[in-house]
C-alpha cells in the first residue's frame, strides 16, 4: 500500500496534523510518535526461539452502521495505512518480543527449536464520533494470540491460545485525538495484555511441555 501522496484542504479532520511527508509516518512500527512501546519486561528471559507467524487478518465485516451507536461515527479507511495493518502490527510484536525479554532469538521460519506465536487481528477499527458539541475518537483492536509447541512431540501443539482486547474513547471536545493515535493507543493496550499473559503461562521457556488447561490457566 502507497503512502499519502498529497494532502490538501479535503482531508478529514481525524487526520489533520497526521498528513504523511515520509513513507514512516503513521506507520505503526515506525513512527514514534504514533505507538508508544508497552515497556514491558519478562519476569525472567526467555531461552526459546521464537517464530513470528505473518499475522492473520480474519475481521468482522460489520457494515458500519450496524456497529455504531446513536450517534453516526466516520470510520478510518485503511488506505491512510502507508502499509497492511497486518504487517505492520507483525513488525510491533517483533519489537515487544524483543524489547521484553519473552524471545532468546528469532528463527527465520518454523522448525523443531522454535516455538510459533501466531496472531491474528479479529478486529481492528478506529472512528470518529459525532456529538452535538463535539466529537471523540474511538478504537478497538482483539488480537488473538495463538502459541504452538513444536518440541513437545512429533508435531507442533498449542500451548496457548487466548484474544485480548484494546479499546479507547476520548473525551468530547472540539480536538480529539487523530485516528491513527487513537488506534495505536488501543492496539498497544491489546498487546500489552498479551505479553504480560504470555510471560505468566511460560510459553518461550524450557519449562513449556504441555498445552495449557481449557480454561487457559497453567
Amino acid at each position: 500500500m502507497g503512502g499519502f501522496g498529497r494532502c490538501g484542504s479535503w482531508l478529514p479532520l481525524f487526520l489533520v496534523g497526521a498528513c504523511a511527508s515520509n513513507h514512516t509516518e503513521l506507520d505503526l512500527a515506525e513512527d514514534p510518535a504514533l505507538y508508544q512501546p508497552t515497556g514491558y519486561r519478562a519476569q525472567s528471559p526467555a531461552d526459546v526461539a521464537v517464530w513470528l507467524a505473518p499475522v492473520g487478518d480474519d475481521r468482522e465485516a460489520r457494515p458500519a452502521e450496524a456497529a455504531a451507536g446513536p450517534y453516526p461515527v466516520m470510520w478510518m479507511s485503511e488506505r491512510w495505512w502507508p502499509r497492511p495493518l497486518p504487517e505492520m502490527v507483525r513488525d510491533v510484536l517483533k519489537r515487544e518480543f524483543e524489547e521484553s525479554g519473552l524471545a532468546a532469538r528469532f528463527a527465520d521460519g518454523p522448525g523443531p527449536e522454535a516455538v510459533v506465536v501466531r496472531s491474528t487481528l479479529l478486529r481492528a477499527r478506529a472512528g470518529q464520533e459525532e456529538r452535538p458539541f463535539g466529537r471523540r475518537s474511538l478504537a478497538e483492536v482483539v488480537l488473538r494470540v495463538e502459541v504452538l509447541d513444536p518440541r513437545a512431540g512429533d508435531s507442533a501443539v498449542t500451548v496457548f491460545d487466548e484474544a485480548f482486547e484494546g479499546r479507547f474513547a476520548s473525551d468530547v471536545t472540539t480536538r480529539p485525538p487523530v485516528l491513527p493515535v487513537a488506534f495505536a493507543r488501543a492496539l498497544r493496550q491489546a498487546i500489552a495484555a498479551a505479553l504480560e499473559r504470555l510471560d505468566a503461562a511460560d510459553v518461550t521457556r524450557r519449562a513449556v511441555s504441555r498445552p495449557l488447561d481449557a480454561g487457559g490457566g497453567r
